[in-house]
């Protein structure tokens, strides 16, 4: 090519660039795979907004039948051994601290109280999303009437008639969080509260208590449903030191297939 014709190129291939990497751009947006409801697609968005957070195209919601017609995530392809399905960055976590804790070293009392900040916080939470999910009601998300606290009296009652003294927990008041955990609020502060914002709290404890893994809040891998045995098929990495947690196939997973994390680590 002539040194002229290379001259005369050479500024329209700079105007061509942005253009360019506009359409990548798009074409990479425009490849993601749309989720059947807002809030599930906005989940996803508000985790790819994060340094290294990742939400792989082979997943998709689907609604489960058997399951009440609650939303659950299915494998859309066949998903090899190993391969990435998230990444959750420490970024999107919510704790009792901003740095890292071992495994049973953090305060539960903390989490909840930092969830009841975000929640506070509206729209202006950086956790807004997830933080909506939670507390707004959405289909699949925790139905606080599932857990036996928020039973009723008698339905408590013959709970406790069932377990016995032997076996925890021992007491299904709701009152208890703040019993439990009254050293982090300020003197006066709950009797100050009123009943909307005691719920609030009782609801975000009750979060805590059936999705957290140990004192950590991780959204999105928290939406996986339990199941050991022959459907155990997602496994992550340790949400407790530090580092983002990869969230991967613990075996070749199959199109159709629903996937199912162990709450309790007994794999068989």
């Amino acid at each position: 090519m002539s040194t002229m014709r290379q001259f005369l190129l050479f500024p329209l291939l700079l105007l061509a660039t942005p253009v360019l990497a506009t359409a990548q751009s798009a074409a990479s947006s425009s490849s993601k795979r749309r989720q059947p409801e807002d809030w599930q697609n906005e989940l996803v968005q508000w985790l790819e907004s994060k340094p290294n957070g990742y939400f792989s195209n082979k997943i998709v919601w689907q609604k489960t039948p058997e399951l009440g017609d609650s939303y659950n995530m299915y494998a859309a392809e066949d998903i090899p051994k190993d391969e990435t399905l998230m990444i959750i960055p420490q970024a999107a976590l919510i704790g009792s601290a901003s740095t890292h804790e071992g495994y049973g070293q953090g305060d539960h009392c903390l989490t909840v109280r930092n969830m009841m900040r975000e929640y506070e916080k509206g729209k202006d939470s950086e956790y807004y999303p997830y933080i909506r999910y939670l507390f707004g009601g959405h289909e699949g998300g925790t139905s606080t009437g599932l857990l036996p606290a928020t039973w009723s009296d008698k339905g408590k009652a013959l709970l406790n008639l069932i377990v016995g003294t032997d076996l925890e927990p021992s007491n299904f008041n709701k009152w208890d969080f703040f019993r439990k955990c009254q050293h982090v609020f300020q003197p006066g502060e709950i009797q100050a509260m009123d009943e909307a914002t005691k719920q609030r709290y009782f609801d975000a404890d009750v979060f805590w208590l059936s999705r957290s893994w140990d004192d950590k809040m991780v959204p999105i891998l928290d939406m996986i449903n339990h199941r050991n045995g022959k459907w155990f098929n997602v496994e992550h990495t340790s949400t407790h030191i530090g580092e983002d947690v990869r969230v991967f196939a613990y075996r070749d997973i199959a199109k159709g297939e629903q996937l199912h994390n162990s709450y309790n680590e007994c794999y068989e």
